[in-house]
């Protein structure tokens, strides 16, 4: 859920750069004489006779956030009411630091799988392990509980020590975790061979052009030699913030708009632009998006196609044009309003187009049985005659696609590159086309 609640947000957090109290807003309204939130005594009326004649107990901020979700679902699907506790998540993803213990994980039946260890973390001077499974949390099972239980059992607050039972293959461990500040990573990396590197951002957030930057910098120490070529990894990626869409899309480009953000006033509608600075990128990129890549996401995609400064490969991305901004309240809550659209620098509207076509379109990535690997490579080696081997192939293609067993690979995953590139056809194309540039 707040991954999906991310993939709509925040192109344009940057551009919020005040936040208002509802109160003052209202207040304002009616200096000026708008006659139209009279119509506010009928939510008086239904909370007065809610108060008074329902059979359950009331809680009124439980009421009045229901009404402000209820009024933005009249609105376009980008904008929306954040209670407290949905805006504080929202907050630590933007910013890429809470309190925990540093893992990410995937439900399993009997807990949380853990596929990654944040750097310096909790988890991994506890000797928290990727695979291990945590099954309970303070003597809580997690078995049978969702991302958001088991997000709630593990954070909480700065130095309050948790026990976790952990299942580590064939062992049942106890460990003591003492909660600290986690740092998300912006931007993960990865030397592919001398000269080529790979880096993925999984959402702009801050610091991501700045951790870009020393990704670069760290891969071309680690080839010995400058990079000659880079796969930027945007798949999955929900967007984030604006600001720092532009600063990525800035450091391989050195003039030229980078994208437009049109408004209902003039104040809010800006052209943001390539710079020369001495951070300048001019190696080869390959940029690697999918449906799910969005906003921010398309932002730089769009902006390094359209200059010719990138080729895109996958399939196509979201399609979300919209900028919204945050109005922040007196009770810790906010409104995350439509308020802008953005243009790419063709003048295309991507919400319009519905996303960006790669350059290079190659089907989202599956996982399938071994097996299956092993019967088709037997099949296009064998001397059988061509046309029933063909029959044969065409069956296992119907076959897979169908299965339910062909589950979609995950890009996000701490996996090894080698590892990765195995069945990851996307991946395949991208290095593939680095390597045929001369």
């Amino acid at each position: 859920m707040l991954r999906s609640l991310q993939a709509f947000f925040l192109v344009s957090l940057a551009s919020s750069t005040g936040l208002y109290a509802g109160t003052t807003l209202t207040r304002k309204a009616y200096l000026e004489g708008h006659q139209q939130y009279d119509d506010l005594s009928l939510l008086t009326s239904l909370m007065s006779t809610i108060d008074e004649h329902w059979v359950g107990d009331t809680e009124h901020q439980k009421l009045m956030h229901g009404a402000a979700l209820g009024m933005t679902e009249t609105l376009d699907p980008h904008s929306l009411f954040l209670d407290p506790d949905s805006y504080q998540k929202i907050r630590e993803s933007t910013d890429g630091v809470y309190y925990g213990i540093g893992v990410e994980y995937r439900v399993v039946a009997s807990g949380a799988w853990v596929t990654r260890i944040m750097p310096n973390s909790p988890a991994e001077k506890s000797d928290i392990r990727e695979r291990d499974i945590i099954t309970t949390v303070e003597s809580s099972s997690l078995s049978g509980l969702n991302s958001t239980q088991i997000n709630d059992l593990i954070r909480g607050p700065k130095g309050q020590g948790i026990t976790l039972q952990i299942q580590r293959e064939s062992e049942l461990l106890t460990k003591k975790v003492v909660r600290d500040q986690v740092v998300i990573p912006a931007v993960q990396w990865e030397l592919i061979e001398p000269g080529f590197g790979y880096a993925q951002i999984e959402e702009f957030q801050r610091r991501c052009a700045a951790d870009l930057w020393d990704a670069v910098q760290d891969l071309e120490e680690q080839s010995r030699a400058p990079l000659r070529g880079m796969i930027l990894d945007l798949r999955n990626n929900p967007g984030g913030l604006l600001e720092e869409a532009v600063a990525v899309s800035d450091l391989f480009l050195r003039n030229g708009l980078i994208v437009e953000v049109r408004g209902t006033t003039e104040q809010s509608n800006t052209l943001h632009t390539a710079t020369l600075s001495d951070k300048e990128l001019d190696f080869e990129v390959i940029v690697l998006v999918n449906g799910e890549s969005a906003s921010a996401a398309e932002i730089v995609a769009g902006s390094l196609q359209i200059h010719d400064r990138a080729q895109l490969v996958g399939t196509t991305t979201f399609g979300k044009g919209s900028v919204q901004k945050l109005f922040e309240f007196q009770d810790g809550s906010a409104l995350k309003l439509t308020t802008a659209r953005y243009f790419l620098p063709d003048g295309r509207s991507i919400e319009e187009d519905h996303g960006l076509t790669p350059d290079h379109i190659v089907a989202t990535p599956t996982r399938i049985p071994p097996i299956w690997g092993t019967f088709r490579t037997q099949l296009e080696s064998s001397e059988m005659n061509a046309e029933q081997r063909n029959q044969l192939l065409d069956l296992l293609n119907e076959v897979q696609s169908s299965s339910a067993r062909a589950k979609p690979y995950p890009t996000q995953t701490s996996a090894p590159f080698a590892e990765r590139l195995k069945e990851d056809q996307q991946l395949q194309t991208a290095v593939h086309l680095l390597r045929s540039k001369p």
